[in-house]
């Protein structure tokens, strides 16, 4: 049976997913691939409070502190955000997704970089407290592995099944309509949808198969194939009949119901920088 402590949580499993995500050029290219994507769909407003849920080793902080004022990133690891940047560790915050040490009303752009899987139990918590501490009309940005297609799924099951790294009964993919439906339930109005992830995707992106990515890597011109990878990707992404077969999806999202909670939690947040 596999440990019900989720192995990011624990500091050299940690230490080994930074140290893929920031130091293999590929895999570095297709993660600066996603933020751009990711900023494309948040608001341009710098003025507004943002905060980046599920945050892990803050990949995604340096990018949004470069748009906004405000930013803040919260994780339920500490053995994650041991690694943040040290000059982002003014931004973040230990808690739980399913309680939020913020006030009701709050920040007016939330995203989620890849985290909801990792809660597929309780996503309706998650995202009612998300629309807590929005403000009316903000804006939501998710990130997730897809399991739309019957392919993806079976492939993705095979790997949460022979891998260590996962728990079935803790993570799994998400479909499109389960997220869709969940927002829906939850008070927000969908936006946009945008499928991604293909070949470029599983050869650059696999963290948990690094020796193979740093194979990769080492290969004579691969930094030009991995370009190469992300154009093919960002190619079949935009072919309806192919963008099924692609491995996650972003979402955006508007709240449009008030929250119900008033709470006026999380002293300090107004010295967010």
């Amino acid at each position: 049976m596999k440990n019900n402590i989720r192995l990011e949580q624990t500091k050299s499993y940690a230490e080994k997913y930074h140290l893929v995500r920031r130091t293999i050029p590929g895999t570095v290219a297709y993660e600066n691939y996603w933020n751009e994507k990711l900023l494309a769909l948040l608001p341009l407003d710098s003025t507004l409070p943002v905060l980046d849920l599920m945050c892990g080793e803050g990949i995604f902080l340096p990018v949004l502190a470069q748009r906004y004022d405000r930013v803040l990133g919260i994780d339920l690891s500490f053995a994650m955000l041991s690694l943040v940047d040290t000059a982002f560790r003014d931004r973040i915050v230990c808690g739980d997704a399913l309680q939020l040490p913020f006030p009701s009303r709050f920040f007016g752009a939330v995203v989620v970089r890849g985290g909801l899987h990792h809660l597929p139990n309780s996503l309706s918590l998650v995202l009612s407290e998300v629309r807590r501490v929005m403000t009316p009309q903000g804006q939501l940005v998710l990130l997730e592995p897809c399991d739309d297609n019957v392919l993806i799924r079976w492939f993705r099951r095979l790997v949460y099944r022979w891998s260590p790294h996962f728990d079935q009964d803790q993570e799994r993919g998400l479909t499109t309509e389960e997220i869709v439906a969940t927002l829906t339930h939850n008070g927000f109005r969908i936006t946009e949808r945008q499928r991604s992830g293909f070949i470029g995707y599983a050869l650059l992106l696999n963290t948990d198969s690094s020796s193979l990515l740093r194979t990769l890597n080492t290969l004579p011109g691969f930094r030009f194939v991995a370009r190469l990878l992300i154009a093919l990707d960002a190619f079949w992404e935009r072919i309806p009949i192919l963008r099924r077969l692609t491995f996650n999806v972003f979402v955006k999202a508007e709240s449009v119901s008030p929250p119900t909670d008033s709470r006026a939690q999380g002293p300090g947040l107004n010295e967010i920088r």
